[in-house]
């Protein structure tokens, strides 16, 4: 900003701090906002770096604006899945069938677990439910970007949703 002669001069700041400086106003220091909200995209590794129960899982969307908990929608990692069923002793089915399998939940709620304890309770999954679709840009869930289409995904899974909060309903 100028000063009275006209130079260019720069605020001053103090080592090591960042500053909004007001004309007029004292020097008011900021701490810079660090971003909380996290995207799948960013979440999501490449098959071959999972280990452990995470490599079960191929896409997950997670829903809950406005309920009182957290859930998700998780699609298998179709190049995963037929090392996972023979390592775990099950027989390889229709995937119509899988998502309905005690033992491939099971699997999948050992996944759910890891990834929990990341992240604090209030943001935890506390129920999910298994697509018996994968997520791809074939199928227009996702954008060749690789991005979730969360509206579409939201839109024809809506019942899928509903049953994972159904029990709230009944209590109400």
């Amino acid at each position: 900003r100028p000063d009275r002669s006209g130079n260019q001069q720069e605020p001053e700041k103090e080592q090591g701090q960042d500053c909004v400086v007001v004309p007029g106003r004292p020097v008011a220091h900021f701490e810079p906002v660090r971003q909380q909200h996290r995207t799948a995209e960013q979440h999501k590794r490449p098959a071959a770096e999972r280990h452990g129960p995470l490599e079960l899982v191929g896409e997950h969307v997670v829903v809950g604006d406005g309920r009182s908990y957290i859930a998700a929608l998780i699609t298998l990692d179709q190049e995963a899945l037929p090392g996972i069923l023979q390592r775990a002793g099950i027989e390889s089915a229709p995937m119509e069938q899988l998502v309905h399998d005690t033992r491939v939940r099971a699997l999948v709620q050992e996944a759910v677990n890891s990834a929990n304890e990341a992240v604090s309770n209030s943001e935890a999954i506390k129920k999910f439910a298994i697509l018996p679709v994968d997520l791809t840009i074939e199928n227009g869930y996702l954008t060749p970007k690789m991005s979730i289409k969360r509206h579409l995904v939201n839109q024809d899974f809506a019942a899928d949703i509903e049953a994972l909060y159904a029990d709230l309903l009944a209590r109400d």
